[in-house]
């Protein structure tokens, strides 16, 4: 149903039917936080838009908030009581709480309870792990029931234990599913925010420059390098928390290629870390791959008898079991960015190579870092100074889609469109 008002801009530049299939499409892609919040966007200039107010009751029902549900429902059916949607979809989410009242309300007072309890048991280890174990067990239950506060009965545990593992499979879970942010005291009651140094993160595609990067951060700041993976082999580079524990209070640059993964995502809102996310053509940064393979570099691949392949299967290797990694990353982390699960800048190879001094003011700027001029001017002379610490070879930027044929070039784009939303422009889709 379209009414009055859908033409009204919502914002300069943006239509309410551009924020509308803004968030059908967040439906879609299950991400309930940012559909809830472009419905609450479009409501603040069309608060009577029966289709948004009928959305934003699916989407707080899905999230666990049926009482939110039905005021939103109750709303839009005053507006048009006629509407046959909307009546089906309240009288199901109606039926819905009265099931689950004799269930949930039980599960709430085990929640107040255990909260009441954990003060006298703190000093008691033996009572101490038999609420940390109901308190997971009650997490597990509330998520049955589709109840946020699945979240608040599994920190109740880790306010006893927040060790690594204990709880973090779920916690990471729940958090994801409910579209909440992590907090620091959820991985550690050791360290308080205010005590965290600054880290400046380089989440970046492979052969994107970030080991240049990362030494002229350090350069222009005097940062110490830090690693928060684990290994760098075959495995994925996930942020490792006892990596990311070890000198938290110290200022550090990381360069990491790790992707917008829910568990990454949560140490970085936990940590306060702002990534800088670091790209590249994706026809370069794939023929540069490739040429990095071709010289040897297969020791971090599942290809140790890539030497034997010709030269065509090789380029059909990097379309297709790189392209999917390097458009993945991209998509998830502009995901996490543009819904504003965290904040973050966007560097590109290209622009960091065309002016390296330039991108270090940037992103120094994003940091709120005043340069020392001295440092700033050594850092940029390290672009050409140095280029074995650096590993710096700049390529001839565009060179990379001459590389490829017409059908693989047809395949990474075809590959682009099963991120429907995602703007692959910067990368050169």
């Amino acid at each position: 149903m379209k009414t009055a008002t859908a033409e009204k801009q919502a914002s300069p530049g943006e239509s309410i039917a551009a924020l509308m299939e803004k968030s059908a499409l967040a439906v879609q892609q299950n991400d309930l936080a940012g559909a809830a919040r472009t419905c609450v966007q479009i409501l603040a200039v069309d608060p009577n838009n029966v289709a948004v107010l009928n959305r934003l009751g699916v989407v707080e029902a899905k999230r666990g908030n049926l009482g939110g549900a039905i005021i939103h429902l109750k709303t839009a059916l005053a507006v048009d009581p006629g509407n046959v949607e909307v009546k089906g979809n309240l009288a199901q989410l109606q039926m819905l709480q009265g099931s689950q009242k004799a269930e949930a309300d039980p599960l709430l007072d085990a929640l107040r309870a255990y909260t009441e309890l954990a003060e006298q048991v703190r000093g008691n280890p033996t009572l101490a792990g038999g609420l940390i174990t109901q308190s997971i067990q009650l997490g597990a239950k509330l998520a049955q029931a589709n109840r946020r506060e699945c979240i608040d009965a599994l920190r109740l545990a880790l306010r006893f234990r927040p060790q690594p593992l204990l709880g973090h499979v779920d916690l990471h879970n729940y958090l994801w599913r409910f579209g909440e942010r992590a907090r620091l005291d959820d991985f550690t009651r050791e360290i308080t925010p205010d005590q965290l140094g600054k880290t400046l993160l380089v989440a970046c595609f492979p052969k994107s420059g970030s080991t240049l990067l990362k030494r002229l951060l350090c350069e222009a700041t005097g940062f110490g390098e830090a690693q928060f993976v684990s290994g760098f082999l075959q495995n994925e580079q996930e942020t490792y928390l006892p990596a990311v524990l070890h000198g938290a209070r110290a200022n550090r640059v990381v360069q990491q290629h790790c992707r917008a993964t829910g568990p990454n995502v949560h140490l970085l809102q936990a940590f306060g870390i702002r990534p800088v996310v670091l790209v590249r053509n994706i026809f370069d940064v794939l023929l540069s791959w490739k040429e990095f393979l071709d010289g040897g570099a297969t020791l971090n691949t599942f290809f140790p008898n890539y030497h034997r392949l010709s030269d065509e299967q090789r380029l059909a290797l990097v379309v297709d079991d790189r392209a999917p990694w390097y458009l993945g990353f991209f998509a998830g982390w502009q995901h996490v960015v543009t819904t504003g699960l965290i904040d973050g800048h966007w560097m590109t190879y290209e622009s960091l190579t065309a002016d390296p001094r330039a991108a270090i003011e940037s992103i120094l700027a994003f940091y709120g870092i005043t340069p020392d001029p001295a440092r700033l001017a050594r850092a940029a002379g390290l672009v050409n100074r140095d280029r074995g610490s650096t590993r710096f070879n700049k390529g001839v930027v565009g060179r990379g889609l001459a590389a490829f044929s017409e059908a693989q070039v047809a395949q990474i784009r075809r590959l682009a469109g099963l991120y429907p939303g995602a703007d692959f422009s910067l990368i050169g889709l």
